[in-house]
């Protein structure tokens, strides 16, 4: 069981955890491609300007240091793992073919620049990165690591972009998951990160507890889910006996909710069904 000791975060609505309250973003047309056939591409930026949306490693840092400063926490003092959960990485210097650049050393260059010397590792599952370093992150907890910095980090990029567009799953008003006039996601940039560890250290504290992961894969194709979303429904059970909780315990439900066809339908029957009215009367 992993105790969560600082938080940080910055993104198109903020810099700061206390902004998530006050505003919203606004979806922007991107204008970044010269090909006029994904030039129209939706991104939400926000608070960000350009260059810092573009900057994985900037956007991380800041999330990070509000986290360890939160956390209470001396990185030189403590042995902190760090693990960076994205879908691209810092692609920005990959795509000017910079030969000078080192696109994907992302978390040692956050490593290094906040002086943490514990083990270094790197989640890139696209959308899934942030649970799988999550369940690594209990892991090195039990290995005896002091603490895990976990920090999910995505930056503007065209390459992402471009594959969400060709996949024909951006949608230039908004994402609406689980409304009857879904037509597909929107992208962003930003970057989140919790301190975690096994016990709170003096004059610290705690915000709660990740009880319990369960990581399942389907495997059943390259960008549609299972249509009966058996791997699904094995990790919704799997993490609740694991946690020892039933349906009734959950009081918040963050599905994938990604305002596509086939992700919401198979999302929502299942935690219908699982859960019942309990998400019935929580969706909005």
């Amino acid at each position: 069981m992993s105790l969560v000791l600082g938080i940080g975060m910055t993104c198109a609505i903020g810099e700061d955890t206390a902004a998530l309250g006050r505003g919203a973003a606004t979806v922007a047309r991107s204008g970044t491609f010269t090909n006029a056939h994904v030039a129209d591409t939706p991104f939400v930026q926000g608070v960000l300007g350009d260059a810092k949306a573009r900057d994985a490693l900037g956007l991380a840092l800041a999330a990070c240091r509000s986290a360890i400063a939160d956390s209470g926490l001396d990185p030189a003092s403590s042995r902190i793992a760090v693990i960076v959960a994205t879908g691209a990485g810092d692609t920005g210097p990959l795509e000017a073919q910079d030969p000078d650049a080192r696109p994907y050393d992302l978390v040692r260059d956050l490593a290094e620049a906040l002086d943490c010397r514990g083990v270094l590792l790197t989640v890139a599952t696209a959308c899934s990165s942030a649970s799988y370093a999550a369940a690594l992150a209990d892991d090195l907890l039990a290995q005896g690591h002091d603490h895990v910095l976990l920090c999910g980090v995505e930056a503007k990029s065209e390459s992402s972009q471009f594959t969400f567009k060709a996949l024909l799953a951006l949608d230039h008003d908004g994402c609406f998951p689980f409304s009857d006039q879904r037509r597909g996601t929107v992208l962003g940039a930003g970057a989140a990160a919790l301190v975690l560890g096994s016990r709170v250290p003096a004059h610290g504290h705690a915000y709660g507890t990740i009880s319990a992961v369960s990581l399942t894969c389907d495997a059943h194709h390259d960008t549609a889910p299972d249509p009966e979303g058996h791997a699904l429904r094995r990790g919704m059970r799997a993490a609740l006996d694991r946690a020892g909780c039933g349906a009734a315990d959950i009081d918040l439900f963050v599905p994938h909710a990604t305002g596509t066809r086939l992700n919401d339908e198979i999302e929502q029957r299942l935690l219908s069904e699982e859960f019942g009215a309990r998400f019935e009367q929580g969706r909005v």
